[in-house]
């Protein structure tokens, strides 16, 4: 592989994605900012929800599932793992978060807060790099993991 080959190849996008879907993300972002703004003057602090358990075992089959889906896609090496990898990070850290605000009393912030800071948190961050590794993203270049890889190896070829 000449050297301009190797480099433009290093130079690649990450996504197909036109630039263009940036601004309508930020857009949504910003259109956010109101409702956030809104939200936090007019909810009350306190509130009773009528489906409780349900929320809260829908959100724990829910990270069941989605650990189950990457496990799947992880012994079959798709590429879909870094899909639920990073869904099992978010749901993992909305738990947390939901978790520790919405406990009530002193025992169960505290067994909230350890679980947030000891279990769910970390193994969020270990989801994404699961996930990071899966889109290529913290690996190096095959040439320089496998020193028996030369640069006419055609493992490394288009």
């Amino acid at each position: 592989m000449t050297e301009e080959r190797r480099r433009q190849r290093e130079h690649r996008p990450i996504s197909p994605l036109p630039r263009g879907l940036a601004v309508l993300f930020l857009a949504i972002c910003l259109g956010l900012i109101p409702q956030v703004i809104s939200l936090s003057s007019s909810l009350t602090q306190t509130a009773i929800a009528n489906h409780w358990r349900a929320v809260w075992v829908g959100l724990d089959i829910s990270e069941a599932l989605v650990f189950l889906l990457t496990a799947w896609f992880i012994y079959f090496r798709s590429a879909f793992a870094a899909i639920t990898a990073s869904v099992a990070a978010t749901l993992l850290w909305l738990d947390a978060w939901f978790d520790v605000l919405t406990s009530f009393r002193k025992g169960s912030l505290a067994t909230a807060t350890n679980l947030a800071v000891f279990v769910e948190i970390p193994l969020g961050f270990f989801c994404f790099f699961v996930a990071f590794r899966t889109l290529g993203l913290l690996r190096k270049p095959s040439s320089e993991c496998d020193p028996e890889m030369g640069a006419d190896d055609p493992r490394l070829r288009d």
